[in-house]
């Protein structure tokens, strides 16, 4: 177990790709599906824009111990859409909440701490690949 988070393309893009009128889209994800009726022989990966894996149970718990020594009591988004747990699938992050988000990431990148840097790399990626397809951060 563990927790990982996604990104799906954009399905204006994969329209540009694959054709019109093949897919369907969740709307709180931004995940593009096949319709039902559509048989076609895209490939899975085509469908996600990026995917990180956060951490296991206990890397997802010493992160959330270390950085709520800094944004403790704060409303962080970090904690609490992020590492509030290790496997919480099916949460999203919007795009309304991606400035506050780089924001924190900011913060953390000016901490002299190597632990973090995997975990501040792998959001970064996130939040830039959100913005460019213009779909939330989703956990799987």
């Amino acid at each position: 177990m563990g927790l990982t988070a996604i990104v799906f393309k954009n399905v204006e893009n994969l329209k540009k790709t694959f054709g019109e009128n093949f897919f369907e889209v969740d709307q709180t994800t931004g995940e593009a599906c096949l319709k039902p009726d559509i048989c076609s022989q895209i490939p899975l990966e085509a469908f996600v824009a990026t995917s990180k894996r956060l951490g296991n149970h206990d890397e997802i718990r010493y992160l959330r111990e270390k950085i709520s020594e800094i944004f403790s009591g704060k409303g962080s988004v970090i904690l609490e859409r992020v590492l509030y747990s290790a496997s919480h699938s099916g949460d999203v992050i919007p795009s309304s909440e991606f400035f506050k988000l780089r924001e924190e990431i900011r913060q953390l990148r000016m901490l002299p701490d190597a632990s973090l840097n995997s975990f501040v790399e792998s959001m970064v990626t996130l939040i830039n690949c959100g913005i460019l397809e213009e779909n939330p951060i989703v956990f799987v």
